[in-house]
């Protein structure tokens, strides 16, 4: 069945490309620990990139496995549903990938989880750090104009 063909290979496109999303995002990791900003940006932009293609596969993956579900006559067009009717020679196969995918978004979980942490404490260790400088205010923001501070900008000039 040529459909089905085409759909472990679009599969194995995507695991390919989320594998490539686990790399760049442990670059990430790695470049904001160590604080380097143009490498942060640079992945940053790679990252978009990946993004867009990702975009691009599940669309066509959809697709592609909606006609698969009807010429298997499956229950939806998800992999555990057409991999329950798929002949039994893509069987193994169909599972294999699935597996894959699981360990794919345990990966990029972990790496985002990650990314979390860090961003959020590399703001709150800025903002206290503007803080005890007196560029930022730990004031909240309201009308009253006696509790705002000045901005960052007009700060340093």
């Amino acid at each position: 069945m040529a459909s089905i063909n085409t759909l472990k290979e679009l599969l194995r496109s995507q695991i390919s490309l989320y594998t490539d999303i686990i790399d760049v995002l442990a670059k990430e990791k790695d470049a904001i620990v160590s604080w380097n900003f143009t490498e942060t940006n640079s992945l940053l932009a790679k990252k978009e990139k990946l993004i867009n293609k990702e975009r691009v596969l599940e669309e066509a993956r959809k697709s592609l496995a909606e006609r698969v579900k009807t010429e298997l006559n499956a229950h939806d067009n998800t992999l555990s549903a057409i991999i329950k009717v798929a002949p039994e020679e893509d069987k193994d196969e169909l599972i294999d990938i699935k597996k894959q995918f699981d360990k794919i978004v345990v990966g990029i979980n972990n790496e985002s989880i990650a990314l979390k942490i860090l961003y959020s404490t590399n703001i709150k260790v800025m903002n206290d750090l503007y803080t005890q400088l007196g560029i930022l205010s730990s004031n909240t923001y309201d009308k009253k104009k006696s509790n705002n501070s000045a901005s960052s900008v007009h700060i340093m000039g």
